[in-house]
């Protein structure tokens, strides 16, 4: 019996002991075995571009009208004849006259609607400022009321890497005016910072830089936060303004910077780029997200990589080997193969060296693909956005992908010769391409960003499913604009009347979307209408103050509840005993009626008496 127990006894240690083995391996293949990333969804974007381009459709309808909207620099910004010359190894002096320019007053801004102090907000630099309103436009342009956000997990990401106001403020060699507003008005770190607090929003929230590859590194960082589920919707924003010479002059003795007024990117006469202004904001969310709250989708991001070149030729050159590695890894990420993608957004700055060296790399990138592979450059457009120029090559591609069309690369007399076009699957097309896959599958493309710093981020984006139409809800809709005070409810009905785009939707989309994705402040227009016409003409009526029936304001000035309640009173007005069993169960209520006893006295003592008391 004893030496039958022993057998038992050795039996069972060896089960334990494969138990153990296999527990362990177990845990081992749950470790080495990650979750597929999920798709990210872009559903909002703030577009603030040179050439009033206030939206991604603005900018599509530059590209196709081979346009560019590059300009001699402002007298405003600096009297730049003074220190021009031809020569770039002039000291002082820079070789560019020209840049792209915001159109609107880059020094102009409402601090009242954001809590900022006037005097606050004179130190807080012009970057931070733009930030602020693009962020709030790509919230609406989400349909995200920013109050509905308050508390939650949300994370800002936001990408700078110059800021010519530092010049102006702690650099100008008078300390005298240096105050506690200049701490916290221009470091990048608190640029995030505001915008989080602004919203009360608690995610991370961080800045960074890049140099180019800045704004494409923080969407990034975002996807991974979303995909870890550290967040649960994520900002990105980055700004760029030419406010001051001195870059001007550094990047012209670094041999960047055009002579003339074009970039003229993957061209043999290229001679360098041309800098350019502007802000970009995206909203993203988790796929599964963005598909529960309904959001409209203007792009899905599949996969990402992100490299660092090492020590390669010189800390400033481009390695083409990293390059190719990051555009590899970036394939593998998404789960998608070299034939998938059909168009890569380039860098293409309009350096004769590195446009080859990139050009080479993508075709090497993406080898062994069955038909061509089409590359772009959206800075021949509207400049290089430097930090933030990952933003409009993002904003292009958004649009390239919904109108299934590759746009012609303009400047372009003659292609570089230092590529061997004929040998290699890359190519640039100087005409409009219609685009479609003959496979059913969806339309894909990619970006490709490597700044002068080392880091290179390949980013793979995919075209969303279309969104149907809401369907249209028959009889009067309510169509409402509000604002924080009655001048700037004005402007945003004026700027309703001079904008179409917001007519490619449905009256009942409209309103909804006025109603529920917009902040409700006290002044407000409202036109009950049938038709969007009956839009346009009552609002027509309150810019010119013309006095009708087709719209009606709101009275600020008398103190509402914007709250909605709805009594439901049985089948008369009123009945004995109406709310007792409220009145009796919360205080709330019972206190409430008690208030109005004594405010009113006799009345409210009948009608407690007549309701309450048997």
């Amino acid at each position: 019996m004893s030496e039958q127990l022993q057998q038992m006894q050795e039996i069972l240690q060896k089960s334990l002991i494969k138990i153990k083995k296999l527990e362990l391996e177990l845990a081992q293949a749950k470790e080495n075995t990650t979750a597929p990333n999920e798709a990210i969804a872009i559903i909002g974007t703030g577009v603030r571009l040179a050439g009033n381009i206030t939206s991604t459709k603005k900018l599509w309808d530059l590209l196709e009208a081979r346009r560019s909207v590059i300009s001699k620099i402002p007298k405003d910004r600096f009297d730049v004849d003074e220190i021009y010359s031809a020569d770039s190894s002039v000291p002082g002096k820079t070789i560019s006259r020209y840049g792209a320019f915001l159109n609107n007053d880059v020094r102009a801004f409402d601090a009242d609607f954001f809590g900022i102090s006037p005097r606050e907000a004179k130190s807080v630099d012009p970057l931070q400022r733009m930030i602020l309103e693009v962020v709030y436009e790509a919230l609406e342009n989400a349909g995200i009321a920013s109050d509905s956000l308050k508390g939650s997990n949300t994370g800002v990401y936001i990408a700078l890497g110059n800021s010519d106001y530092i010049q102006a403020r702690f650099r100008s060699g008078n300390l005298d005016t240096v105050d506690v507003y200049d701490t916290t008005g221009i470091p990048f770190g608190t640029a995030c910072g505001r915008v989080s607090y602004l919203y009360d929003w608690k995610g991370t929230s961080f800045a960074l830089d890049a140099a180019c590859a800045s704004s494409l590194l923080a969407v990034h960082l975002a996807n991974e936060d979303l995909n870890k589920k550290i967040i649960d919707t994520a900002i990105v924003a980055s700004a760029n303004l030419l406010l001051t010479p001195e870059t001007f002059v550094g990047l012209s003795k670094l041999g960047s910077l055009s002579s003339g007024d074009a970039c003229k990117a993957f061209a043999n006469d290229a001679d360098g780029y041309v800098r350019g202004e502007g802000c970009g904001v995206v909203v993203l969310k988790r796929l599964s997200d963005a598909e529960k709250d309904n959001d409209t989708i203007a792009v899905l991001i599949k996969g990402s990589a992100v490299k660092h070149n090492g020590r390669s030729n010189g800390f400033t050159a481009p390695n083409p080997e990293i390059q190719i590695e990051t555009i590899q890894e970036a394939l593998k990420k998404a789960n998608l193969s070299v034939n998938d993608i059909d168009y890569v957004e380039a860098h293409g700055i309009g350096n004769r060296f590195t446009d080859a060296l990139e050009i080479q790399a993508i075709h090497e990138g993406y080898k062994g693909r069955n038909k061509p592979i089409y590359v772009g450059s959206v800075k021949a457009n509207i400049g290089h956005l430097e930090a933030g120029t990952g933003m409009p090559m993002l904003f292009k591609v958004i649009e390239i992908l919904k109108h299934k069309k590759i746009p012609a690369q303009i400047n372009i007399a003659a292609l570089n010769e230092d590529v061997e076009w004929n040998k290699i699957n890359a190519k640039v097309s100087t005409e409009t391409i219609d685009w479609k896959n003959e496979n059913g599958q969806p339309l894909r493309a990619a970006i490709n960003l490597s700044g002068y710093s080392g880091t290179n981020v390949h980013m793979i984006f995919e075209e969303a499913k279309v969104k149907p139409a809401s369907e249209e809800v028959s009889g009067l809709q309510h169509f409402v604009l509000s604002a924080k005070d009655a001048t700037a409810l004005k402007n945003t009905a004026q700027k309703y009347l001079n904008e179409i785009d917001w007519q490619e939707n449905t009256l009942t989309e409209i309103c909804y979307t006025l109603q529920k994705g917009r902040n409700q402040f006290d002044y407000s227009v409202s036109v009950i209408a049938s038709s969007k016409q009956d839009i346009i003409d009552g609002l027509n009526d309150f810019v010119q103050d013309v006095v009708s029936e087709k719209y009606a304001v709101s009275t600020p000035s008398i103190e509402r509840n914007k709250d909605v309640a709805f009594l439901f009173t049985g089948q008369g007005a009123q009945y004995f005993g109406m709310c007792k069993n409220y009145y009796n169960t919360f205080s709330v209520f019972k206190n409430a009626v008690d208030e109005c006893d004594e405010v009113i006295e006799i009345e409210s003592r009948l009608f407690h008496q007549r309701y309450f008391v048997e």
